[in-house]
């Protein structure tokens, strides 16, 4: 096969992120990056390999530099759309979670002759000089974090008007003359979906709260993951939730509680002292509304204070003759919640955690 558009979208940033990261969350994030780009990307081009960070696509013949432009946008946006989604909507305060917003993406072309090896794996691999040259390129003196580079050999006889130059100078490859677009302005096509919480009247509102012998980090990570949900929510028979999915904003997860299955949605709260998750119940009768929302903030390095706050909105008039009723019942259960929380952080070993 000759004369084939060699293109590989890589996302920068990718081996400081993984370093410094809690892992199980950093392995997420990347594979839906990795899946996004892999999704537009195979609109114009074959997928040849996965390499950690990036995605190696070619093409048979030569793509207009205009296309390949267009087909590099798609991947930007897309890309950036679902970080500044997730950074919007994340409930998450672990390193990768609140690092992830800082992902950066490059993109490098090249056109040459290439032929193609099987190996086994289901996917043509591309093999040849140019395979060499496109991956070296990855390895370049741009100074901008987030680009388009074209070789003198993809742009061919292009007028395409481009905000620099360089040129890699390879041992065995030689002179590689290249050029490239400088592409940060495309983030001003990105637009988020966010997911804001609507507004309801409360009806009655109790808190009760406690000191917890926890970092408020760790706290927050034991009630807001799911996957710690039964070390502390006794009173379920089973949770349900989505195990490939880190929870966040508009989530949803069910609790079996004596046969009966009650349905979550994730919100945020505001709260400006430290960190905040909450949870409306969306079958939550005898209320129309009912929201459970924990603070967390450190009071000493591993100290944490505890707030828990129940709000429901009543479903009829009459309700209300029953307020003190439900107000007795809900700091009960407020009570019997930071209670479990509690027994918890002393039971379980900090290791469990830290996965």
């Amino acid at each position: 096969m000759s004369n084939s558009t060699l293109f590989i979208p890589d996302i920068s940033g990718f081996t400081k992120f993984v370093k410094s990261t809690e892992i199980n969350h950093g392995k997420h994030i990347i594979e839906e990056l990795i899946n996004i780009i892999i999704s537009e990307g195979k609109k114009e081009f074959e997928v040849a390999e996965v390499e950690g960070d990036a995605v190696f696509f070619y093409k048979k013949g030569i793509v207009s530099p205009e296309v390949l432009i267009n087909q590099a946008k798609k991947i930007f946006v897309a890309f950036h759309k679902h970080l500044l989604d997730y950074e919007h909507n994340r409930i998450c305060e672990c390193g990768a979670c609140t690092t992830a917003v800082n992902l950066r993406l490059k993109f490098i072309t090249h056109a040459g002759d290439i032929s193609l090896a099987h190996y086994g794996t289901g996917n043509a691999k591309p093999y040849g000089d140019a395979v060499i040259a496109v991956h070296r390129l990855l390895k370049n003196s741009i100074a901008a974090d987030q680009y388009v580079l074209f070789t003198d050999d993809f742009l061919a006889e292009s007028n395409l008007q481009l905000d620099g130059e360089g040129t890699l100078n390879d041992e065995s490859l030689g002179k590689i003359p290249f050029k490239f677009l400088d592409i940060n302005h495309w983030k001003a096509d990105v637009v988020i979906n966010k997911k804001e919480l609507k507004k309801t009247d409360v009806d009655l509102e109790v808190s009760a709260s406690k000191e917890i012998p926890m970092d408020s980090l760790t706290l927050h990570k034991l009630i807001s993951e799911f996957k710690y949900r039964s070390l502390w929510n006794k009173e379920a028979d089973e949770i349900i939730y989505k195990e490939d999915e880190i929870n966040q904003n508009g989530s949803e997860h069910f609790c079996v509680v004596n046969g009966k299955d009650l349905l979550f949605d994730t919100i945020k709260p505001e709260y400006d002292a430290g960190l905040a998750y909450g949870e409306i119940l969306k079958n939550p009768a005898p209320f129309k509304y009912l929201e459970n929302d924990f603070y967390v903030k450190d009071v000493s390095s591993n100290l944490a204070q505890l707030k828990v706050t129940l709000r429901v909105s009543l479903k009829w008039q009459w309700q209300k003759i029953l307020i003190p009723l439900f107000k007795k019942k809900m700091t009960a259960q407020l009570q019997k919640i930071i209670q479990s929380i509690e027994t918890a952080v002393k039971e379980i070993p900090r290791s469990e955690l830290a996965a």
